[in-house]
C-alpha cells in the first residue's frame, strides 16, 4: 500500500515537471542562493549596525530554539537583512505609536505572523517559506498566462529569464516582492475574467503588501472599460476597493499613529 501511494506521488511529480520544467530551474536557483549567501557572508562578513546593537532585532530574536545554532543558523542568518528586519519586527511586536514602522504595508508581517506562530516562533522561517511559496505561485500563474497569449515553449523561456536574472533574489528574500507579484498577477487574472469583486479584493490585498499596488486601478479600469461582464456599477464599485484600501490605510495610520504612511 505503501509502495503504491508513493508510486502515486512520484508519477504526480514527474507530471507537474513534464508540463512545467521551469520549476527544476526554480529550485537550483534557491538552491544557489541558500548555498551561495552562507559562503558569501563568512568570506565577507556582513555588518549591520542596528542588528548588531538591539536585542530586538537580532537573529535569535526571530529564530529561537534549534534554529539559533549550528549548521540551520549558517543557511538562515544571511537572509535576516535590510527591510527584512523591519516586517519581522512589526511581525512580532506589532507597530509602535513612535516608530516609523508604519511605512511598512501591514499584510506581509501578518502572514509572518500567523505562519511563525505556527512554526513556534521561527519568524525568519516563516518569512522565507512565504516568499518562496507566493514566487512558486506566481511562476505556476505566469505560465498560465504566458501559455494563454503564446506557447508552452515560450512561456518556460519567459519564467526561466525571470528566476536567473540576478534580480531574481529579491523574490526569494524576506521581502514583499514575492507576495506582491502573487497578488498583482491574481488579481489580473480575475479582472480579464471579468470576476470584478475578487478583483478588487485581491487588489487591496497587493496594495496592503506594497503601496504602489494602489496604481492597478488604472490597468483595472482599462480592462473594465474594454471588456467588463455583468453589473456595471458593481463591479466599479468592487474595483474602487484598491484605492480604498490605499487611503484607508493613510487614515488610519494618521489617527493611530501620528504619522502619513
Amino acid at each position: 500500500m505503501n509502495l503504491t501511494k508513493t508510486n502515486q506521488i512520484v508519477n504526480k511529480i514527474t507530471l507537474i515537471h513534464r508540463k512545467h520544467p521551469w520549476i527544476r530551474i526554480y529550485l537550483l536557483t534557491l538552491l544557489v542562493l541558500i548555498v551561495w549567501g552562507n559562503i558569501s557572508t563568512r568570506i565577507i562578513p556582513f555588518t549591520d549596525y542596528n542588528q548588531q546593537n538591539s536585542s530586538e532585532l537580532s537573529y535569535e530574536n526571530f529564530a529561537p530554539g534549534w534554529a539559533s545554532q549550528g549548521v540551520v543558523r549558517s543557511f538562515l542568518e544571511p537572509w535576516q537583512r535590510w527591510d527584512t528586519n523591519f516586517y519581522l519586527y512589526i511581525a512580532k511586536e506589532g507597530y509602535s505609536i513612535t516608530g516609523f514602522e508604519v511605512a511598512f504595508p501591514p499584510l506581509y508581517p501578518l502572514f509572518i505572523r500567523l505562519v511563525g506562530t505556527l512554526l513556534g516562533g521561527q519568524y525568519l522561517l516563516a518569512a522565507l517559506l512565504i516568499s518562496w511559496g507566493a514566487f512558486l505561485a506566481s511562476c505556476f500563474l505566469l505560465d498560465e498566462r504566458f501559455t494563454e497569449m503564446t506557447d508552452q515553449k515560450t512561456a518556460v523561456r519567459a519564467i526561466r529569464n525571470l528566476l536567473i536574472f540576478p534580480t531574481a533574489f529579491f523574490f526569494f528574500s524576506g521581502y514583499t516582492e514575492a507576495l506582491f507579484l502573487f497578488f498583482l498577477l491574481l488579481a489580473w487574472r480575475y479582472a480579464d475574467r471579468g470576476q470584478w469583486l475578487l478583483a478588487g479584493g485581491v487588489g487591496a490585498l497587493a496594495t496592503m503588501t506594497r503601496f504602489m499596488g494602489v496604481i492597478l486601478v488604472l490597468p483595472f479600469g482599462w480592462i473594465w472599460l474594454q471588456n467588463w461582464k455583468g453589473n456595471k456599477i458593481l463591479s466599479f464599485i468592487a474595483m474602487l476597493l484598491v484605492p480604498a484600501t490605499y487611503f484607508g490605510w493613510g487614515f488610519l495610520a494618521e489617527r493611530i499613529y501620528h504619522i502619513q504612511s
